[in-house]
């Protein structure tokens, strides 16, 4: 699958076309460096901060979770509640992209851009909508 189809959801299937794999690519377009909008790029894809024993909105749990299963190839259960299993995979999350998320933090006090929080606050939630649309990689948050 190529960036276009990650970007809507849906898979290309196998094929070949006089010897030539069709899988991930649309004929006679290149998807190597397409950059089409998203259906999450005209606003942002998590709208609040979420955290483990909160009053999170179900629906943005639940998006939180769709979201790390892909991007870490995970399988926690999408069930809207922030539990353990969500808690470890932000923790992941926040690891795997810790030059981005966790340093800027470090300035102000943070102990150190190894340490993760398991919380989807300023940065954890502006890079996941980064992630989502490259568009609004542009504007980080203000800190702190």
């Amino acid at each position: 699958n190529g960036p276009i189809a990650g970007a809507f959801g849906f898979s290309f299937g196998g094929g070949s076309v006089l010897g030539t794999s069709t899988v991930g690519s649309v004929l006679g377009t290149s998807t190597a460096s397409t950059n089409l909008p998203g259906p999450s790029c005209s606003a942002e894809y998590l709208k609040s901060f979420l955290h483990r024993g909160g009053k999170n909105d179900p629906a943005e749990v639940k998006k939180l979770q769709e979201f790390l299963n892909e991007n870490l190839s995970l399988k926690i259960p999408v069930t809207g509640f922030f539990g353990p299993a969500t808690f470890d995979a932000v923790k992941k999350f926040q690891l795997k992209y810790k030059d981005e998320i966790l340093a800027p933090w470090v300035k102000f006090g943070h102990p150190s851009k190894e340490v993760a929080t398991g919380n989807v606050f300023k940065m954890t939630k502006w890079w996941i909508n980064a992630l989502k649309c490259e568009a609004l990689k542009a504007t980080p948050p203000q800190l702190p």
